[in-house]
């Protein structure tokens, strides 16, 4: 009896989720358009409708402009329903914004991090500037789904940072910090991860299920998108491409090794080889989201979450539960 409720209330879940990512995707959108898109049954699809409607997430704007018979009401994501704080933790500098739903940065703050200062300094201030952007923007707290943080250096999937050599930090539990101030949901990944997030979602990667993204600054990195999804690998350190030893006889490098890919390569160099290579790969793409790329992807960590559809359940065989 409760594996039966708790597998109609995870379905519901399900349903509920692959609806809203219909309309954040494709809206405006009818009804009867998301029935055909999901397989739906139309009475679960109206009932999810008006469960979204209730809860702010989406909003009737009008009805279609043309076809046969009667025109029908379309939906649109609300996207001031709710907002993301999403954090780039850079070497020289840290931005904090605050985004829609959609990704798009409504207000942010920068200042100069100072990765040599005190481990404890340099939380607090960051803890200070999210509670600063939030009173300014005037946001409640309630409509904050999520704080997503974009940071150097390999993170395991708790947010805490297990090595972070531009910083010297070792085994920092940023994540827990975080939660434990603001009682939100909070997810810390590699700033190269968050880059390539937002441009799968909102940049010039939309569209493509397969890249690699390598970004080239204070250091090296690459996220790895498989199938539309970040791919971390076992130990989350996919994209540490930056710390690979080319050189063992190469100069020494902040992590403690010699020879490394960061101090043996410089960035136009890497720049002019990659695209030397352009003729044996798919597709290079630039980067399109320009200097907001990493903190639009932080925020999107906590985006995703919110809007995640669970893979248990596909279009095909989602039924009719409610």
């Amino acid at each position: 009896m409760y594996a039966t409720t708790g597998n109609l209330r995870l379905v519901q879940k399900i349903n509920r989720s692959l609806v809203l990512n219909l309309i954040k995707d494709k809206g405006p959108i009818s009804r009867a358009d998301i029935s055909k898109t999901t397989k739906l049954t139309r009475s679960t699809v109206s009932n999810i409708v008006d469960y979204l409607i209730q809860k702010d997430l989406i909003k009737e704007i009008g009805l279609t402009s043309s076809g046969v018979g009667s025109r029908a009401i379309l939906l649109k994501l609300n996207s001031q329903a709710y907002h993301a704080i999403g954090v780039d933790l850079g070497t020289l500098h840290t931005t904090v914004a605050i985004t829609d739903l959609l990704g798009r940065v409504e207000t942010k703050m920068e200042y100069p991090t100072g990765c040599q200062k005190d481990k404890d300094k340099i939380i607090e201030k960051l803890l200070e500037t999210i509670h600063n952007i939030v009173k300014s923007s005037g946001i409640e707290w309630q409509k904050i789904v999520g704080i997503g943080v974009a940071a150097p250096g390999l993170i395991d999937k708790y947010g805490t940072m297990l090595i972070t050599p531009n910083f010297g930090w070792r085994d920092t539990p940023l994540g827990g910090i975080l939660r434990k101030q603001f009682h939100i949901p909070v997810f810390v990944d590699n700033n190269v991860n968050a880059m390539a997030l937002a441009e799968s979602e909102f940049g010039a990667g939309q569209g493509v299920r397969n890249f690699v993204f390598i970004n080239v600054e204070m250091g090296i990195g690459a996220g790895v998108v498989i199938n539309g999804e970040l791919f971390h690998g076992k130990n989350n350190c996919t994209g540490e491409i930056g710390h690979t030893t080319v050189d063992y006889n190469g100069p020494k490098c902040s992590c403690g090794n010699n020879g490394c890919l960061e101090v043996m390569a410089s960035g136009p160099a890497i720049a002019k080889r990659a695209f030397s290579v352009s003729a044996k790969v798919a597709k290079i793409i630039p980067v399109s989201l320009g200097k907001d790329c990493t903190v639009i992807g932080a925020a999107n960590l906590a985006l995703k979450e919110m809007l995640k559809i669970t893979k248990v359940v596909t279009f095909s065989n989602a039924g009719s539960i409610r």
